[in-house]
């Protein structure tokens, strides 16, 4: 394992809890001791047992193993408080956790802990969620108890049912300080992360870093009709479509759809943010062939990629092939109790023409293959092959498009892993093997505890060295802390875009960005203030005696104006990294 890389990861996690707060004294420990086989049981989507670990003071832990994805409660273990506690006073819950296995995109685990009424209405005096890794973590939470309880008539609750996983948790305490203190008095945990800190050197480096390769010379020069040089011309320079693509996946229909005011909204934000974009889901295999309704029939889909060609935006397909039986039309699915591998591939092969033939002309770059580490149920069948011949039958549709692989857990991740190294090897054998790969996809589903900008540049290093462009796919930050989600994303787009391999960043979705409303989010400030406004080129100044004009601006396309005394000239620029000269003619009259 690289050292700089566990070094970082240690980081992630000494960030996260630096400077352990200590529990103030004073207080009544309501729960501690060993975990019961008592709070443990077996549910529809799962169990919980309990477990022998090596933990931060604590022997024993509850395991809970979630089979399928559903409501966190649907897998829950729970704990009677055998004490009584009246409305008002102040508890602190203290428990660790970590995760042994996730589906989750992240790479993470999640928790929902609560203090809660033992039965209904379930009154919760607290409710969070946080997320794990796979180190031991120590949450503190206080909260105030909203109703009186007897002995036995408040409970804690851990729910895991949110995705496939396994969590342990250990040392888990309750302790009530009465009335004497607040909940803001008590230690609450904080997650951060190493390199957040305004002054932070990393961030330093990655501004000068923008300097050298994202922006470029650009000289105008304003002349007469005659060719003569003209002084004085005021000059501006606007930046109107960044080379880099910053975009988002957007359901289709929301783009489509003409009468709901909402969408509106979203299409004209769009707009103002965004010169790239893709679909959530509609350009999957089964709405595709029509399985998912009329929200994603080929009418929708037309309408808002033609849209999307309407506004002169960059558009990439998501998927061409997710292979995992879950991700496969109903058709497809059929074959699961007896797939035969000829018939299986031949179908998958016409669905790629299909598809690639009927978009040609609004798609500049598909994701062929999607997350194949824990979907891979069609190269179990098939071959690995399989993987080399969709991207060759893509490339035999598409000459010109870009092709990718997708996947998850690879920028995310807060250590080396398993999911990182098949990422990597299947890279190698596309590329060994004659595929037509062209582009890495890294999703960004982060959790809410996300790992420092530091180690997300040495993880696109490490994947830097196959000379193939990265594509940040699908970024979404899972916290409820609005500053934590603002600052993180500030520095996600500042590592994307001063690494030179990464030639774009699209968010999974407007939810980073704006609520369900559509109410800005504190992360849009952090957006703009970089992406329409750092990193947005505006110029002006006058012409010198020579009748030039110079300075410098991020690469892009830029609308250019000149006037003086009442006359204009306009024209257009490309700057490009070897920089760029435009010349206008100002009328004579």
């Amino acid at each position: 394992m690289n050292a700089m890389l566990t070094l970082a990861a240690a980081l992630a996690v000494t960030a996260m809890c630096a400077a352990e707060p200590q529990v103030p004294a004073g207080g009544q420990v309501l729960v501690a001791g060993e975990p019961s086989p008592d709070w443990t049981g077996r549910y529809e989507q799962g169990y919980s047992e309990v477990a022998q670990v090596q933990g931060p003071g604590f022997s024993r832990a509850v395991r809970v193993t979630t089979a399928e994805r559903t409501a966190p409660w649907n897998v829950q273990f729970r704990v009677p408080v055998n004490a009584p506690v009246a409305k008002g006073d102040v508890l602190l819950l203290e428990f660790w956790a970590r995760c042994l296995r996730t589906e989750d995109e992240s790479g993470q685990g999640y928790i929902r802990a609560c203090v809660e009424k033992r039965d209904r209405p379930w009154t919760k005096s607290l409710e969070r969620t946080v997320t794990v890794g796979y180190r031991w973590q120590r949450f503190l939470l206080p909260c105030t108890c909203r109703e009186d309880y007897g002995p036995g008539g408040l409970y804690l609750a851990f729910g895991t049912g949110q995705v496939p996983q396994v969590i342990e948790i250990g040392g888990i305490r309750l302790i009530s300080y009465d009335k004497r203190l607040s909940a803001d008095d008590l230690p609450r945990t904080r997650v951060t992360y190493a390199g957040r800190e305004p002054d932070a050197a990393w961030r330093k480096e990655a501004f000068e870093r923008i300097e050298r390769i994202r922006t470029a010379p650009l000289v105008v020069r304003v002349v007469d009709e005659a060719g003569r040089a003209v002084a004085g011309a005021k000059v501006q320079v606007t930046m109107v479509q960044p080379a880099f693509q910053f975009g988002c996946a957007v359901p289709a229909w929301t783009i489509a759809d003409q009468q709901d005011p909402s969408n509106a909204r979203r299409r004209q934000a769009f707009l103002e943010l965004f010169n790239a974009g893709s679909f959530v889901n509609a350009l999957k295999w089964p709405p595709w062939v029509g399985d998912w309704g009329k929200r994603f029939s080929r009418e929708v889909v037309f309408t808002a990629l033609n849209w999307f060609k309407e506004h002169d935006l960059h558009f990439r397909g998501h998927v061409l092939i997710w292979p995992g039986w879950r991700h496969l039309p109903r058709f497809m699915r059929a074959y699961r109790g007896h797939p035969d591998p000829q018939v299986i591939r031949r179908e998958v092969l016409k669905h790629i023409d299909d598809i690639t033939t009927a978009t040609r002309g609004y798609v500049e770059e598909w994701d062929v293959i999607n997350e194949p580490y824990h979907n891979h149920d069609l190269m179990d069948i098939c071959g690995r092959d399989l993987l080399v011949e969709c991207f060759k039958r893509a490339r035999h549709n598409l000459p010109d498009a870009r092709l990718a692989l997708n996947d998850f857990g690879i920028l995310t991740a807060l250590t080396d892993d398993a999911h990182q190294a098949h990422y990597e090897q299947t890279i190698q054998y596309l590329l060994d093997n004659g595929a037509p790969l062209t582009v890495l996809g890294m999703q960004g589903h982060f959790g809410g505890t996300v790992p420092p900008p530091a180690r997300m540049l040495k993880v696109l290093d490490r994947y830097a060295r196959f000379g193939l462009p990265i594509r940040i796919t699908e970024f979404t930050v899972g916290t409820d802390d609005e500053q934590l989600r603002a600052d993180f994303l500030r520095d996600a787009l500042i590592v994307a875009y001063s690494h030179p391999a990464v030639i774009g960043f699209q968010f999974w979705g407007l939810g980073t960005l704006f609520d369900r409303e559509m109410r800005p989010r504190p992360a849009l400030a952090a957006y703009k203030d970089l992406v329409l406004g750092r990193w947005r080129t505006r110029l002006e100044g006058r012409t010198d005696p020579m009748g030039r004009f110079a300075g410098r601006g991020h690469l892009g396309r830029y609308n250019v104006k000149a006037t003086l005394n009442g006359r204009l000239a306009e024209g257009t620029l490309e700057l490009t990294r070897a920089g760029q000269a435009a010349e206008l003619t100002l009328p004579l009259r």
